[in-house]
């Protein structure tokens, strides 16, 4: 799931799978609309093509937009991207030379995009409906920047970390009203707090996100995913989803029959 993500945001061609769930009802129904796709090449790009007789094709740069269409026909959500874009060359074909090497004999030139916006945002994992709001906000933003700043967005999750250590009651401030850096905060934490478990989930988004923070450092891709997939394995398990079919398993042998009407009103609380 997050390596597809990574892969369609570092560039992607209007024939590639859309790999994102949709936005609102959260099932694998997402396509590039065609018919609304626009693509224009930038006035430098343009410029440059005109008065530079050498002018390569790799040196081509575009504006996109488009749209993402849900196809679940009690969806049809509508997502709009915009970007940029590039042109490479793909080798299509090869032949074999005298000493047995395989060499190219025949390029095409292909143009690919990067995605820098998505509206509505795109969720990279699903969010515990349990999760306190606070908390699903500001990851919800760390999702909304990550095609255009990895850096950003895992700073944001970094700041998800410091939000729930004050939901479980780990102070930010001496008694004096100093400071508590979120390093101390989770290394001086009770054993007895329902965090401790996940102390060193927490320090290691701690390390990524302060990485992000600071100009001399650029977070890529794969190491803001790192940090999506360590708080999205830490929310699973601090608000477990509710496991119905075992409830309905229990009920079942416990009254020796098929669920009642009462039962399944009792299930969907």
């Amino acid at each position: 799931m997050f390596e597809n993500y990574k892969n369609f945001l570092k560039s992607f061609n209007k024939e590639s799978d859309v790999p994102f769930n949709c936005p609102e009802c959260h099932k694998p129904t997402l396509i590039l609309d065609q018919s609304t796709w626009l693509q224009k090449e930038q006035v430098s790009s343009v410029l440059e093509r005109n008065q530079n007789d050498y002018f390569e094709p790799e040196w081509m740069k575009y504006t996109y937009t488009g749209t993402l269409k849900c196809v679940n026909p009690k969806c049809g959500e509508i997502i709009v991207t915009s970007g940029s874009g590039s042109v490479i060359e793909e080798y299509t074909d090869f032949y074999t030379d005298e000493h047995g090497y395989s060499c190219p004999c025949e390029i095409e030139y292909i143009d690919i995009f990067y995605p820098k916006f998505f509206y509505p945002t795109l969720h990279f994992f699903n969010i515990p409906q349990k999760t306190p709001e606070d908390v699903k906000q500001i990851i919800i933003e760390a999702f909304s920047l990550t095609p255009n700043s990895p850096s950003a967005a895992a700073n944001k999750i970094r700041i998800a970390i410091e939000i729930l250590a004050t939901e479980f009651g780990i102070k930010s401030q001496t008694t004096k009203g100093d400071f508590i850096s979120l390093h101390n905060r989770i290394q001086n934490m009770s054993p007895s707090n329902d965090l401790y478990p996940y102390k060193d989930s927490m320090l290691a988004i701690k390390y990524i996100g302060n990485t992000g923070s600071h100009e001399d450092n650029t977070i890529n891709f794969d190491e803001l995913f790192d940090s999506f997939q360590i708080i999205d394995d830490l929310l699973k398990k601090l608000y477990p989803e509710k496991d119905t079919v075992n409830e309905i398993v229990k009920i079942i042998n416990d009254t020796k029959a098929p669920l009642t009407r009462a039962h399944r009103q009792q299930l969907r609380k």
